[in-house]
């Protein structure tokens, strides 16, 4: 299955257990591939697997520095922890690498918002 495929598969919240298990053996074939693990990384973060998808977030991040997404996902992670500097600082570098997108994407979630907030 393509990773587009399997991406939109992940938006239906009945089947992201599905989808969460089609990403594990797609990683396992291909386990840098940048889209499978983020959406990885999506999926476990809307299953409140916030390990596993910190996990999935810091691989992209490592091997593809610019992909803002997972920046965000990081900044998400860190926020939730009680760690709003690094958050802060996730959003910043993620604002530099994807511009508008990158506001765009933010704007479905209220933290990422406050946190992009002037302080």
């Amino acid at each position: 299955m393509p990773p587009q495929s399997i991406s939109s598969h992940a938006t239906d919240e009945d089947k992201v257990d599905e989808a969460i298990s089609l990403l594990e053996q797609a990683t396992r074939i291909q386990p840098n591939h940048e889209l499978v693990t983020l959406q990885l990384g999506k999926s476990y973060l809307r299953k409140g697997r916030n390990q596993d998808a910190f996990k999935s977030f810091l691989l992209v991040r490592r091997l593809y520095p610019n992909n803002w997404t997972a920046l965000l996902g990081l900044a998400l992670l860190h926020a939730d922890a009680g760690d709003e500097a690094q958050a802060r600082t996730l959003i910043a570098e993620a604002l530099q690498t994807g511009g508008d997108a990158t506001r765009n994407y933010a704007a479905g979630f209220p933290l990422l918002l406050e946190l992009m907030a002037p302080q």
